[in-house]
């Protein structure tokens, strides 16, 4: 599932990765759990960039929002909570959106390049499960007016955190 913004993707991704965990090194308290967070939190971003099926496009989707939530709930500073708990509004959207579209285009399968060759989900049902896939993709990139969460979470967020979440989270919303 690779292809040439897929690539570059996970080079960017794999860069912020390693330099984050260097920035993270002295990170105190419950070193390992942070560790543990944000390779998962990693897996998630690799895993997204390479799927071609809607349901592992989520899957990965949600590996690498529960780590974000706990790592700038946990590991953050200032008002933390409520800065990870405004990143995880848009996930529902996504869901309703995404099996909206599995439904509604009648495919055996999640996989992308059958849906658009498919081309059979109604129009009306179109000017449904776009909104709410934008809505849910829109909240993760930060895109006006569903950024307000990104600037509490940059603010709050641990370094590495902060670097995997401006220079590849907000990608993958895109």
């Amino acid at each position: 599932g690779v292809d040439g913004i897929s690539v570059a993707m996970l080079l960017l991704s794999a860069v912020i990765v390693f330099t984050g965990t260097f920035a993270s090194w002295r990170l105190q308290p419950l070193t390992k759990e942070y560790f543990l967070w944000f390779t998962l939190l990693s897996m998630g971003v690799f895993g997204f960039f390479i799927s071609i099926d809607l349901f592992t496009m989520f899957m990965f989707y949600e590996i690498a929002l529960i780590p974000m939530y706990l790592l700038i709930g946990v590991w953050g500073s200032g008002r933390k909570e409520y800065a990870a708990m405004k990143l995880m509004g848009g996930s529902a959207f996504l869901l309703i959106g995404i099996l909206g579209i599995y439904f509604g285009s009648g495919a055996t399968t999640m996989n992308l390049l059958e849906i658009a060759q498919l081309h059979n989900i109604p129009f009306a049902q179109q000017c449904i499960w776009f909104p709410l896939t934008f809505l849910g993709f829109g909240v993760l990139g930060a895109l006006f007016p569903f950024h307000t969460w990104s600037p509490d979470g940059h603010a709050s967020a641990p370094t590495a955190v902060s670097m995997l979440h401006a220079g590849v989270l907000m990608k993958l919303g895109g």
